[in-house]
């Protein structure tokens, strides 16, 4: 396995700015950053006392939580997925 190149990234992400070593592509996370800044501010607009630490806390919340409605999403789709491939099995096999 080809090992990537590790590069200082800085970010900033609600107002804080992040040194960073990583072999992730720049864009990569600046994108990741992006969004985990714009849910941050979200939040912190719906609190009367935004503290930075329960900001940080409930979108770390709902990332987990949006994480594990992808992944029960994508578990799903295989099942469907292996179900059509029986099906598919089943109704073929007369003809192999």
């Amino acid at each position: 396995m080809m090992n990537k190149e590790k590069k200082n990234i800085k970010l900033n992400i609600f107002d804080i700015e992040f040194n960073l070593i990583s072999d992730e592509s720049e864009q990569h996370l600046a994108c990741a950053a992006n969004m985990i800044d714009q849910i941050m501010r979200d939040i912190a607009s719906n609190l009367v006392r935004p503290d930075k630490n329960k900001v940080a806390t409930l979108a770390a919340l709902q990332i987990a939580s949006e994480l594990i409605k992808n992944k029960e999403e994508l578990e799903l789709e295989r099942q469907r997925e292996k179900a059509l491939v029986a099906q598919l099995d089943k109704e073929l096999s007369p003809f192999s």
